[in-house]
This record gives structure tokens, sequence and C-alpha cells, in this order.
């Protein structure tokens, strides 16, 4: 240690570490640092309040950290002791609950063995602090910090249990403005002094004795608890039983793993590595196994890689089957059971091949790729049934527009074979896919739908033949009277009007019914007078042929419904006259007679005619000279 060696750069160092402690702890830390040196050791006394919870590693950790960083950057090569001491306690005791001892040269801990102050033990394990019956909190700035001088830290019974050397002389506290001089060697009593002298060397204490002396030192069941637990830690005292299953399992863990047969098998493995990983992460910075522990963890790390991608694999490939469970599955559940196994494969295919678990991982490649070639089929197979549904429904809507506008055969038609396509397409699609059971539920109310279609494209035909029978009728009863069979022409008219009557019925034609079966009544009526007038005439041709015949023909006639014309033959007229001359020249008054009633005869017998058929008849003599004209009831009217 060189002798010039200021209070200063002591104070310093602490103002130093505490700005590192709030930069590293964004939480208020209500600790207090305190610098000394003695007997060639840099020591670091830290307390805090009795009710705080102090996190023991963290904070010795971070002092270890700072120490090293601030020994280059304030204090030249030699200046300083490279051994360091760092202890912590409650504020109020008089005791550290803890303490550790690392060398700045080497920058690894030292073994733990006690309490002691530097020539005794390295660190010792922590303890909960004593609980107070209220708190009292530090600020962590070091100008807020109480003042320690050198006589505090005598007066807290030394807890370092060091002789203050002729090249150490002075201890500064955070927030002092000056070092005092020390007086506490003055107040020294003898008796302790000899306590101290009488003190066994680091390598005669054993763990016994070593808690025996802090519990008669400082009275204290707390720093017994604190040092109980320190050495209860794995490895701290005796054989370090958790390194060694740790190695065995070691060696033991390729052979499992390439034995290994199922899932379940490596996940076993791989726990048991957790659970070795946790027992020596367990090994304490004061074990001497510590360092040693931290190899063993750094050379197995490279296995928690592969365990962990082996077993999201896993649980990937688990959360495949479970969504590929009670099949069949929509397209959009497919599809993500797909996404979970090329996932897992993935996964799987990120494994490099030199680890522990790589001939596992392949042979699972194998099997989960074969599983979702399986998936990509059904995806396949899921994906044509929806296309034959989607189709189907395409069908539907078309079917259910046209059907809202339909009014004919053909239109009623149309909507009939898009019914009649959607039921195809559901019947094609395959049983065993999701789309089948949608297509079954939909399939029933398609094909009543079908039927309805049918029926009404079924009376749409009816009503379509009906109009068709009614239209030809009627032209047929147009020829018939053109042809003057006005008989016929009138059974065709009926008909035509029957045909209208019954498709009046349908709603499609009802109007259009009504408007034919009024035309074709008023032609039946025209058709019914026309056949009426036929037939009288035919009536008085018929007798009209009964009066003319006879030897020699007696007249010639023609018959319209306005006149009958009636023309005497020039043969009957001259045997008339030649009869009636000779019988007058013979005076012969029977003949004559005769000649007379026959003549009388006949002109009733035209009056007649005419009467019967209510039509005028005129009669002419040979040369067409009007010989009398005769209207019915003449004689009535």
């Amino acid at each position: 240690m060189n002798a010039t060696t200021h209070p200063t750069q002591l104070r310093e160092i602490g103002q130093r570490l505490q700005q590192d402690f709030q930069a590293a702890f964004p939480e208020p830390t209500p600790l207090q640092v305190a610098c000394d040196i003695q007997k060639q050791t840099f020591v670091v006394l830290v307390q805090h309040p009795p009710a705080e919870n102090v996190q023991v590693p963290q904070v010795f950790g971070k002092l270890e950290q700072s120490l090293k960083q601030l020994y280059a950057d304030i204090f030249p090569q030699g200046q300083l002791p490279t051994r360091v001491y760092l202890a912590l306690r409650v504020r109020g005791q008089k005791k550290p609950y803890v303490a550790h001892q690392f060398d700045l040269d080497t920058s690894q801990a030292a073994s733990t063995s006690a309490v002691e102050p530097p020539e005794s033990a390295e660190h010792t394990a922590p303890a909960e602090p004593p609980a107070a019956n209220h708190q009292q909190h530090f600020s962590s700035s070091p100008n807020s910090a109480p003042e320690w001088h050198q006589d505090d830290l005598e007066n807290i019974d030394n807890p370092f249990d060091m002789a203050p050397t002729k090249h150490s002389r002075s201890r500064v506290a955070l927030g002092s403005s000056s070092a005092k001089t020390s007086t506490s060697q003055k107040r020294r009593s003898p008796g302790r002094s000899q306590r101290r002298t009488s003190r066994k060397s680091p390598t005669e204490l054993s763990p016994g004795t070593l808690v025996k002396a802090i519990a008669l030192a400082g009275g204290s069941l707390t720093l017994m608890a604190g040092l109980a637990y320190g050495l209860s830690r794995p490895c701290v005292i005796g054989k370090c039983v958790v390194l060694q299953e740790a190695r065995q399992f070691q060696e033991q863990l390729p052979t499992g793993l390439a034995n290994a047969t199922s899932a379940q098998e490596i996940v076993g493995w791989q726990q048991k590595l957790q659970q070795h990983r946790q027992k020596v992460e367990a090994i304490p910075p004061w074990s001497l196994q510590h360092n040693q522990a931290q190899n063993w963890l750094a050379a197995n790390q490279q296995l928690t890689q592969p365990f962990a991608q082996l077993r999201d694999a896993f649980r990937q490939a688990t959360t495949a089957a479970q969504l590929s469970q009670n099949p069949p599955h929509a397209v959009e559940r497919w599809q993500e059971v797909a996404k979970n196994w090329e996932n897992a494969i993935a996964t799987l295919e990120n494994i490099p091949p030199e680890a522990a678990v790589a001939n596992f991982a392949s042979e699972k490649l194998s099997e989960y790729r074969r599983h979702l070639r399986a998936i990509r089929a059904e995806i396949r197979a899921e994906q044509k049934a929806q296309e034959k549904l989607d189709d189907a429904r395409a069908a539907v809507a078309t079917a259910q527009t046209r059907q809202g506008v339909a009014g004919s055969w053909e239109s009623w038609q149309r909507v009939y074979s898009n019914w009649q396509r959607a039921i195809e397409r559901l019947q094609e699609v395959p049983q065993g896919t999701h789309a089948y059971q949608e297509a079954q539920s939909l399939l029933a109310s398609y094909q009543s739908e079908l039927g309805h279609a049918e029926n009404r494209k079924n009376e749409e035909a009816m009503a379509a033949k009906l109009h068709s029978q009614a239209v030809n009728a009627a032209q047929k009863a147009k020829e018939l009277e053109r042809q003057g069979n006005w008989s016929e022409a009138v059974a065709s008219w009926r008909q035509a009007i029957q045909s209208t009557q019954q498709l009046q019925q349908h709603a499609g034609y009802g109007s259009k019914a009504q408007t034919l079966a009024a035309t074709y009544q008023t032609e039946l009526q025209d058709a019914q007078k026309q056949l009426q007038t036929a037939q009288v005439l035919q009536q008085a041709r018929t007798s009209l042929m009964s009066i003319c015949m006879g030897t020699p023909q007696i007249c010639e006639y023609t018959a319209t419904a306005d006149m009958i014309s009636v023309r005497l033959a020039s043969e009957y007229v001259q045997r008339v006259r030649t009869t009636v001359m000779e019988a007058n020249a013979s005076k012969q008054q029977q003949i004559l007679s005769q000649v007379d009633n026959h003549v009388r005869g006949l002109q009733a017998a035209l009056e007649g005619v005419s009467d019967a058929v209510g039509i005028p008849i005129a009669v002419y003599d040979p040369f067409g000279g009007l010989i009398d004209t005769y209207h019915p009831n003449q004689q009535q009217q």
C-alpha cells in the first residue's frame, strides 16, 4: 500500500459506488457505503435499514463490477491493494451478516470460510436482515447520507476485526466532507486486543468453530441464521454431490437420447437436464465449486436450445393433432392444422445436425411431413367439395332471382333448371367432407323448391297449351267462315271460348284469357247469325228446288239474305201459253181452270217460301222482266 493514499480518493470511490447503485437500481436503494483500507485490503462496508430486503448477490455483484472499473479509472497501477473485502450489515448492528472477498488481479471470487475480516474468510452466506419495529430509509444520494467517521466504524465493534495499520489510518463514509483521524485504537480495551490475537488462522477455523465464534462475538441469532443459510447452500461444505450427479447425467444423456423412441422420453430427458441445471445454478458464488458449476452450465447451454426447439415442435404437433380431432372440418380449420404442422416441421429443420436430439428430430420430421401431406389432401378434398357447394348456392341465387319475375312456361323452365343444377351439385359433394354435412342439410329444402318449380312449370305448360288451343280454334273458325261453313265455324268458336275459360284459372294468363274470351264470344255470335242465315237460305233453296222442279222445269232461283229471285223458265211459260190458247180455242174451260189453279198454286208456293224464310221474293219472266214482288207477311202488314 502506498502511504500517499488520500481519504479523498476513498471518498471518490465511495461516491462512484453510490452513483453506480443509483444507475443500476431504478427504485431508490437505501444503502450506505463506507470505504477503508486495513492490512493491505480494501474494505467496503454497506449498511441498510433493518426492514429493507436486500438482494445480496446483486449488491455484491454490482460492487465488484464497479470496483474493477474504478481501480482502472482513478488509481495508478499499484497505488491501492488488489485484495477487496465486501461486507453487508443492518444499520444498528455491529457485525456484518455477510461478506465477500475477491482479488482484483484474478477477477475471480475466492472460497468461503467465515465472516472474519480478510485474514480469515473470503465471504459468508447471506442471511435475512433482522426485522425492526420501524423503517428508516437513507437517501441514495451521497450528499444526503449521514457522515461516517473512523470513530463510527470503530464503534460498531470493528466489524472487520482488523487493527488499523500504519499504512491505513483513515476511513471515509459517503457524504463526508473530510476524513477524520482515527482514535479508535486508543479506545480499544486490552481484553479485546487479546481476543483478537488469540483468534485462529483461516486454515484452522472450521465451520462449527466459526458459528460458535460469531455467536459469542456478536451474540446475534440473526447472524447465526444468516451464516447457517449460507453454509447450507449446495456445494459450500463437503463434497459437491450436485455437480457430480450433473456430470454423470451429462455422460448418460447422449445414449439416452439416442435410444429414445417417443416424445415422452425426450421430454423426460429434457426435464432431467433442467432439474440438474436448476440444482447447479443454485451453487452460490461463495462455493469453491462455483466456477466449475458455471463451466458445466456453459458447456450444457448448447443442449438447451435444441431441447427447447424440440419441445416447441412437440407443442405445435400436439396442437395440430388436437385440432384434427373429430373430423371432418372446414377448410379454414384444416389450414390451421396444416400451419401447425408446417411450424413444427420448420422448428425441427432448424435443429443443428450435430445436436444430441438430431436423430430423433429427423424421425419426427418424416412423421410430421407425412401428417402434413395427409392434411393437405384433406384441404384439397374440402376445397373441391366447397366448390360444389358454392356452385349449388350460385345456382340457387339465380333460381330465386328468376322465379321472382317468372310468368311464363319458358321462364319457369329456366327456374326449374337452376334448382335442378343446384341439387345435382349438392349430390356431387363427397361424403366424409365438412361440406357434405351442409350439402345434406340444404338438399331437402332445395328438393322442395325444385318440386314447387316443377309444379309451376307444369301449370304454365298447361296454360300455354290452353292458350295455343284457343288461338288455333279461333284461326280455324275464321277459315271455316271464309268457306261459308258456318256450322263448323260456330263449333270452332265455341272450342276457342272453352279454352280461354280454362285459361283464366292460371294467374299468368288471367287478363289475357279474359280479353280473348270476350273477342271470341263476339265472333261466335256473329257466326251464329251467319249460320242462322245460311240455314234459312238452305231452307229456301230446298223449297224452291221442290217448286221449280218439274217437266218441263218451271223456274230457276237464287237466294241471298236480302232477296230471293225466281225466273220462270221460257219453255214452261211457252207451254202454259200454248195450253191456254188451245183451251180458249176449243172452249175447254176445265183446262183453263186447271192452268189458272196451277199458276195460282205456283204463286202461293213462292209466297210461302218468302214467308217461311222471311226474305222478299221477286218473280221474273224468262226475259228478266219483273212479274211480281212479294214481301213476307205483306198481306198481314
